[in-house]
């Protein structure tokens, strides 16, 4: 990742004070940055709001859904008709790298690994996999 990303999050880290949308934009840079076993420990660890995220998602709640994204410092979740059956949850994107969680009731129905688009998927718990794009 290019360095200022580092940069920008480690000065939101030094700031005494942050409003709520900088609050928010430095959990997701956090998460961006943080290592494959941070991701897969903050998703077990919020477990519970995941799958209240997915709940609010699957009955089209979207402010519910809106306001549980930012709880776990993601900014997006979705489907994409490439892949059915996966839930994307999207922690952050720059440029053609992205970040997030899959949620997926069978793991044969994951995207492939390529050097092309998804660089890596790993389990994180049973049906939730991190994933990384560049």
């Amino acid at each position: 990742m290019p360095a200022f990303i580092y940069t920008v999050r480690d000065s939101l880290l030094n700031l005494d004070k942050l409003s709520s949308s900088d609050s928010v934009f430095l959990l997701s840079l956090t998460l961006f940055t943080a290592s494959d076993q941070e991701l897969k420990n903050h998703l077990t660890s919020n477990l519970e709001k995941f799958e209240e995220l997915l709940s609010f998602f699957i009955n089209n709640e979207k402010d519910k859904a809106d306001d549980a994204l930012t709880s776990v410092g993601c900014n997006a979740i979705y489907t994409d008709k490439k892949y059915p059956g996966c839930v994307f949850i999207q922690i952050l994107t720059f440029e053609t790298m992205e970040a997030g969680f899959i949620q997926v009731a069978d793991s044969t129905l994951l995207p492939g690994v390529s050097f092309d688009e998804f660089i890596y998927i790993e389990e994180a718990y049973e049906g939730w996999y991190i994933y990384r794009i560049m």
